[in-house]
């Protein structure tokens, strides 16, 4: 079925606040990668893979329809503001963030339905 069938079809509900569920794990600056990047939510993509799995579990065991990766400030822009070595690494690293982040992501999905 298609994504705008089911949507004239009925309400849909998508996951949200990923940053305050993220907070509430109360992580050290460690889990980021050090306190410059505390504010880089994504990189717990590589740190804490398992706890971003769980957030979008508890989202879909909550009822939500579709759920958002924690990929919010994978881009170029947003890396730009924090001291990464190399503009022209922006693209890869950005690259691998959504890539990981969909993965991540679609095993909660995965996991869900096994439930």
């Amino acid at each position: 079925m298609k994504f705008e069938d089911v949507l004239g079809k009925q309400v849909l509900v998508l996951d949200g606040a990923m940053g305050t569920m993220v907070q509430n794990l109360e992580l050290d600056d460690a889990a980021f990668g050090g306190a410059a990047f505390k504010m880089l939510t994504d990189l717990l993509i590589f740190s804490r893979p398992n706890d971003l799995e769980e957030i979008h579990l508890k989202y879909l065991r909550a009822g939500a329809n579709l759920i958002e990766t924690n990929t919010f400030g994978a881009s170029p822009l947003r890396l730009n503001e924090f001291d990464f070595t190399k503009k022209s690494d922006y693209s890869a690293i950005t690259h691998h963030l959504n890539v990981e982040g969909c993965r991540i992501a679609k095993k909660a999905i995965e996991q869900y339905k096994v439930e």
